[in-house]
């Protein structure tokens, strides 16, 4: 069964444009799953099969960027960049992403110490 690319889910990263997926054999949304969920695994193992300590997953504003490139990097050419223009995915403006991930790694610090 093959299916339509040009189809997604809402929220789901759109396959109109596959110029930037990496591995050519991927021609339906499930392969597309399948890659991804391979590729997201091995970071998931690498850092948070155990109790992700602070050398291990520091969870700062670099780490969580690297830790996209290891999760995607292998599917798709943009992973572990953070985006510059708004219309390429859902979430939130281009210009807040950086300031947002930070946010992020503050929080986690700071629950850290508690």
């Amino acid at each position: 069964m093959t299916f339509n690319l040009n189809r997604g889910l809402i929220g789901e990263t759109p396959l109109d444009d596959i110029s930037s997926l990496r591995p050519r054999h991927v021609q339906t949304v499930v392969a597309l799953a399948d890659v991804e969920f391979l590729n997201i695994t091995k970071a998931v193992n690498k850092y948070l099969a155990r109790r992700p300590t602070p050398r291990i997953a520091p969870f700062t504003r670099e780490w969580m960027v690297k830790v996209h490139r290891e999760m995607l990097g292998e599917v798709w050419t943009w992973a572990g960049k953070l985006r510059q223009k708004d219309g390429y995915n859902v979430g939130i403006e281009a210009y807040r992403i950086a300031s947002e991930i930070e946010q992020l790694a503050q929080d986690i610090a700071y629950r850290r110490l508690r």
